[in-house]
């Protein structure tokens, strides 16, 4: 298995995707240690000191389809999901909205407010939305003939 990741270490240099720090190299989440001559895979997280093993099924695909294609599609699922996400979010915002706006004149001193909180996480749910779908048309633009 080492000599794969050295395969996808050398590559990503080649291919000067990613960004080297030191001796690892980090692209979509994904970083390939490299110490003496030992290469190691490993996944960003959000959570606890910030780089776990990599998952089984993860690996399938990383070794079925290349590091750097593999990688894309990784990331091109869960933006997928993000995007769903926030689509869900925004039209169940919207209806929110919608019936906040027929009983505005009822609720009193604190509907100014609300309306402003309620506009700020549409707002928030609006932009994500946008970007993922960015993301999605650029990985679909990149690998459409494939």
């Amino acid at each position: 298995m080492c000599d794969v990741f050295k395969k996808w270490y050398l590559e990503l240099l080649e291919s000067k995707k990613g960004t080297v720090i030191g001796e690892k190299i980090i692209y979509n989440g994904f970083i390939i240690l490299k110490k003496e001559e030992e290469y190691r895979l490993l996944r960003h997280t959000n959570e606890g000191d910030g780089y776990t093993d990599i998952k089984e099924n993860h690996l399938n695909i990383l070794l079925d389809k290349g590091f750097i294609k593999g990688s894309d599609s990784i990331v091109y699922k869960r933006n997928l999901k993000r995007f769903n996400y926030h689509k869900k979010a925004i039209e169940e915002l919207t209806k929110i909205k919608e019936k906040f706006d027929v009983t505005i004149h009822i609720q009193g001193v604190y509907a100014d407010q609300n309306k402003k909180e309620l506009r700020n996480v549409m707002k928030n749910h609006v932009e994500a939305y946008y970007q993922m779908l960015v993301r999605i048309s650029r990985f679909k633009n990149r690998y459409k003939n494939n």
